[in-house]
């Protein structure tokens, strides 16, 4: 929640003895997705999502496109959210690379997302 409202330099851990996880899957996500994100300062995007509760927030860049951090700030997983992309480009997953271009219709992509989930898409 501190990425969807704010600007986090920092992320800290709360930890006991050791780093062990039960679920490290989802804490690797999120840091890829965190680390994929410029340190600029960013500015919510009222109304880019079909749901409340999946906030946007927009970090343009002068040279590198625009980055769009999108968080499921809900403790439930969410289906099918629309959300609206400022502007025209090429649209990329800086995580994994992928082109989304193929999955855009009528200036939106559609995304699922699990719990608290941090997604980044650039639009370059």
């Amino acid at each position: 929640r501190a990425v969807a409202y704010g600007d986090p330099a920092y992320i800290g851990y709360l930890t006991g003895n050791s780093f062990s996880r039960g679920f490290p899957e989802y804490v690797r996500n999120f840091n890829k997705a965190y680390l994929a994100l410029p340190a600029l300062p960013s500015g919510m995007v009222e109304g880019a999502s079909s749901d409340p509760e999946v906030v946007v927030r927009m970090i343009p860049t002068e040279k590198h496109g625009t980055y769009l951090a999108v968080v499921n700030t809900a403790l439930t997983s969410k289906k099918q959210i629309r959300i609206n992309l400022p502007g025209k480009g090429t649209v990329i997953d800086p995580v994994s690379g992928d082109l989304l271009n193929p999955l855009i219709k009528f200036g939106r992509v559609t995304h699922d997302f699990y719990p608290c989930e941090l997604k980044v898409i650039l639009i370059k």
